[in-house]
């Protein structure tokens, strides 16, 4: 489960260049008014957990699949909930921009 960890490690570094971009732009007085931010804090929670997770599974799966099983079911739905949860607020907050007619 190597590659799925890149994977999750390039999504961290995303988030953190997004944060990054935040922080550089500064054109939200409230960033918990910002769709972007609470997009980029769901998905840069969700990767680091996964991260984790997806690093150590050949570890767990050695200790014992009832254990690997119970952290899977725990760890794993509470970041999906969790990141799902975040994006209904991301999208909640999200303003479309007005397109001009020609």
């Amino acid at each position: 489960m190597l590659g799925t960890s890149i994977f999750a490690f390039v999504y961290i570094v995303y988030g953190i260049l997004g944060f990054y971009s935040l922080l550089q732009k500064q054109d939200e007085l409230f960033l918990d008014r910002s769709w972007f931010f609470w997009l980029n804090v769901a998905l840069t929670i969700y990767a680091s957990g996964t991260f984790l997770l997806f690093l150590f599974m050949d570890y767990l799966l050695s200790l014992d699949f009832d254990v690997f099983n119970k952290i899977w079911s725990y760890v794993f739905l509470t970041l999906n909930i969790t990141k799902n949860l975040l994006i209904a607020v991301a999208l909640y907050h999200y303003k479309p921009v007005a397109r001009e007619s020609h």
